[in-house]
């Protein structure tokens, strides 16, 4: 009878190696799980771009832990490089709270991923205790316009730009505000995408800015994605009036004249705009000329800064990384708000001069658009001042003198826009004003 039971046995290991079934080498015949076990543990969930994560458990075993691993995987199940921590208790368990300031779930980018911990003791049994997918959302304006801060009653506004998301949106709302943050009723939109992409043009004629009364207002847009992550991404505040306060201007005479010429040019420190520097690759010009803007306004610009994707504030090793960064939400566009400014849209490009020459008067610089004929690009540069006996009647592109990302060097920082042949009206024309 022993024979014959140790037969079947035999005959039963025969036929599982034949046939390529094994036995895990943590689980016995019987079925028993590993004793590499975790409790008492966190997990992310659905999270917002620049969300923090506070790790906590414990990792345990019957033997002693030889491996642990703890961190983030990208959906191809590979660990992503500086966001996992390995160690080596040599001990039957381990706090992962030890380990929760060294991953940086906050610094993750918009996407899909998995929380593991994986563990190993001193019997060669190893596995994951913990594997948890969560998801990290972003939705965020681009190439967008806001109406200026005054608005003359009965005035409309062309709603532009777009609304992007990691993840398909199930609605946005865009539309006005009262001052204490309730919707006002007949000027905002509610609408469900069903698409990661929105254009803002869409709804543009559904909200007639020019039937508000008198009053202060914001500009605002909240979208919220299929993974239940919802968020006010724009809001602006402005003021509708009759009219618009008057600002005395200021006199020619306290408006520096530099480089003993008669040209009218803001006071500026060339030094902090040579540490700037200039643009080396197209895309970031107005990031650069936002920048040279700030560096005239208040005679210094650091490498430090507020990042508004990761919430929390930095200093960068190159001016260029600040204005990706902040100035450009981690991007080559230039959010305006960022650095104070309000972007107007013009219906023809001499307005926009005029407006451009006024605000040199005022003692502030403005960024402005132009259209390179030589790219065929449209392009941002910080205006400075203007030329000897330029008027509000005969203000016009070649009388503006700028700071222009392109073409700041040591020694020059600024020109004439009439120096630059190629460069003429935009169809589209803007001005940022400080």
């Amino acid at each position: 009878m022993i024979f014959a039971r140790r037969l079947v046995c035999v005959s039963i290991s025969l036929i599982l190696a034949l046939t390529g079934i094994f036995i895990p080498q943590n689980v016995s015949a019987a079925g028993k799980a590993s004793a590499v076990k975790a409790t008492k543990y966190s997990v992310p969930g659905r999270l917002y771009i620049g969300s923090p994560v506070t790790l906590k458990g414990k990792v345990s075993s019957t033997k002693k832990l030889t491996y642990v691993r703890v961190g983030i995987k990208n959906s191809r199940n590979h660990w992503l490089v500086g966001k996992n921590v390995p160690v080596n208790p040599n001990s039957k368990s381990f706090n992962i709270k030890t380990v929760d300031t060294k991953i940086k779930f906050g610094k993750l980018k918009a996407g899909t991923y998995y929380y593991t911990v994986y563990a190993k003791d001193s019997s060669g049994s190893g596995r994951n205790v913990i594997r948890k997918k969560f998801t990290v959302s972003e939705m965020k304006p681009v190439y967008y316009n806001t109406p200026s801060y005054y608005m003359i009653k009965g005035h409309g506004f062309d709603m532009k730009g777009k609304v992007h998301s990691k993840f398909k949106m199930t609605k946005v709302v865009i539309g006005i505000t009262n001052s204490k943050g309730s919707w006002k009723s007949g000027f905002y939109k509610k609408v469900n995408p069903k698409s990661r992409k929105f254009n803002i043009a869409s709804v543009d004629t559904s909200i007639k800015f020019g039937k508000l009364p008198a009053g202060t207002y914001r500009y605002v847009i909240y979208a919220k994605d299929n993974k239940g992550k919802g968020r006010v991404i724009l809001s602006k505040k402005f003021k509708v009036v009759k009219s618009i306060p008057r600002e005395t201007p200021a006199s020619t005479a306290s408006v520096p004249v530099l480089y003993k010429t008669n040209h009218t040019i803001l006071k500026f420190n060339s030094n902090v705009i040579e540490n700037i520097g200039r643009q080396t690759f197209s895309g970031p010009c107005g990031l650069y000329s936002m920048a040279y803007c700030r560096a005239v306004l208040d005679g210094k610009f650091s490498r430090s800064g507020y990042d508004p994707v990761r919430k929390e504030y930095r200093s960068f090793d190159t001016y260029y990384g600040k204005l990706w960064a902040v100035y450009g939400h981690h991007s080559n566009a230039a959010y305006w708000a960022e650095g104070n400014g309000d972007c107007i849209w013009f219906s023809s490009a001499r307005s926009c001069y005029v407006r451009a020459y006024r605000e040199i008067r005022k003692g502030k610089p403005c960024v402005i658009k132009v259209h390179n004929g030589y790219s065929g690009n449209n392009h941002y540069v910080a205006v400075i001042g203007y030329t000897m006996g330029t008027t509000e009647s005969n203000v016009c592109l070649d009388r503006l003198i700028a700071i222009d990302p392109v073409y700041v060097q040591e020694g020059r920082v600024y020109r004439a826009l009439s120096e630059i042949s190629w460069y003429s009206d935009t169809s589209s024309p803007q001005c940022i004003v400080f």
